[in-house]
């Protein structure tokens, strides 16, 4: 404190020396000074001088190229900030502690005493800002290069689409790259969309110029994986090829102690389902290889090849390619029909005792004018009797039936009309 009021009165004494010799100086020459103050320019023209004028430029809020953004400090901030007049300073100046400063200009006190902007900034009308250089431009408080950035692609918060990049300010994919789903890829590498969409590389393989090829050059594609041919078991010699239970040298299949060659792969016929005891000798479904010989489970025997049981399959009942009725089931290798309709006829289950289609018997049709079977008998309406011909039963009106006059099977001859059962 007593340095800064020792360094303050000299700094008094020497403006009251300076103040004198303006004094003087003004006796012998005509002084004119014309002030002018106009928004940000400051103009001071005197007799003999030469004009100047100092500018500061505006450059926070907003956005655009060489633009900046910052905090105002205030220039009458600080308790020094009323002492240019008074403290020896230089018009414009502020008395601060590291000397006379200009509060709109000085980088270690913008604004105010003491407030220094960051070394990428520059203090303009009191304010740090920074100078957004090379070609960016200020969004925010964060330099953008709006031609390359995907999150403010053209213009200050224009956001690309995910997966999508920026060029020359402008959304979509890099030259030479093509969207896929939303993702820009470069067909001529990318490995999952190898010149064109969706188009996968097998696995082990790698995409060249648009190209899927394995990445050993002995390698081949087969299923979607690289494999090497020559020794590969399942692919022994080209692709899909199997050893089987034998192993691949030099592309040829070579059969292991114990296996033998059937259609150029290697099985053990002793164990083999679809070469038991001999090639090509396939076993029935459900069936075990054992010892070289094919064998259904216990119960079990082979139909069509198939292991079924004939005891309960309706399908092979007692024996194979037995078939049950319809709705019939297989008991103890014997077709049963249901308690309900416990009759079999043309291989349905019926009841004969209430079947219209089978009254009394198999194919027995009660005829549309009865009332149905009862017990086994087509009972027909009153006034009319059951006859039995040969296109099946019939109820007639013994009365005037010409067919059945008076009785089934006793018709009336060229001329004739049944009356009361008799022909006249």
């Amino acid at each position: 404190m007593k340095t800064r009021t020792a360094s303050r009165f000299s700094r008094n004494a020497a403006r009251m020396r300076l103040q004198s010799w303006a004094l003087f100086a003004a006796s012998a020459a005509l002084l004119t000074a014309v002030v002018a103050c106009s928004g940000d320019e400051f103009t001071v023209a005197a007799s003999g001088s030469t004009p100047t004028s100092t500018s500061t430029s505006s450059g926070h809020g907003g956005s655009g190229t060489g633009g900046m953004s910052g905090s105002v400090g205030g220039a009458d901030a600080g308790e020094d900030a009323g002492d240019a007049s008074d403290a020896g300073c230089g018009v414009g100046e502020t008395d601060c502690p590291s000397g006379c400063v200009s509060l709109q200009s000085d980088l270690k006190n913008c604004g105010s005493c003491g407030t220094a902007c960051a070394a990428d900034e520059f203090c303009s009308k009191g304010v740090c800002g920074k100078n957004c250089m090379g070609g960016t431009t200020l969004c925010g408080a964060v330099c953008i290069d709006l031609k390359a950035d995907p999150k403010n692609c053209g213009a200050c918060g224009n956001a690309c689409a995910a997966g999508l990049g920026c060029a020359n300010g402008t959304c979509g994919c890099a030259p030479g790259d093509v969207l896929c789903g939303s993702t820009c890829v470069s067909p001529t590498t990318d490995s999952k969309n190898c010149g064109s969409c969706n188009n996968v590389c097998a696995q082990g393989a790698t995409c060249v110029s648009g190209k899927c090829g394995c990445t050993n050059i002995q390698d081949t594609a087969c299923s979607g994986v690289c494999v090497d041919t020559m020794s590969d078991a399942n692919n022994c010699g080209s692709c899909g090829k199997s050893c089987g239970a034998g192993t691949c040298v030099a592309g040829a299949c070579l059969c292991n102690v114990g296996a033998s060659s059937c259609n150029g792969t290697c099985v053990n016929e002793q164990t083999d389902l679809n070469n038991c005891g001999s090639c090509n000798n396939a076993c029935a479904v459900g069936a075990n290889c054992l010892a070289g010989a094919c064998t259904c489970p216990a119960s079990e025997a082979a139909c069509s090849g198939v292991c079924v049981n004939t005891a309960v399959d309706t399908k092979n009942c007692g024996g194979c390619g037995v078939t049950c009725a319809q709705n019939a089931s297989c008991t103890n290798s014997a077709c049963t029909c249901p308690g309900n309709a416990p009759d079999l006829c043309k291989n349905f289950c019926v009841d004969t005792q209430k079947s219209n289609n089978n009254c009394g018997s198999c194919g027995k049709k009660c005829p549309p004018n009865s009332n149905g079977c009862a017990n086994g008998v087509c009972a027909c309406q009153g006034g009319f009797s059951l006859c039995d011909t040969n296109n099946g039963l019939v109820c007639v009106d013994f009365m005037q039936n010409q067919n059945h006059c008076g009785a089934c099977g006793t018709p009336c001859g060229v001329g004739q009309v049944c009356n009361n059962g008799v022909c006249m």
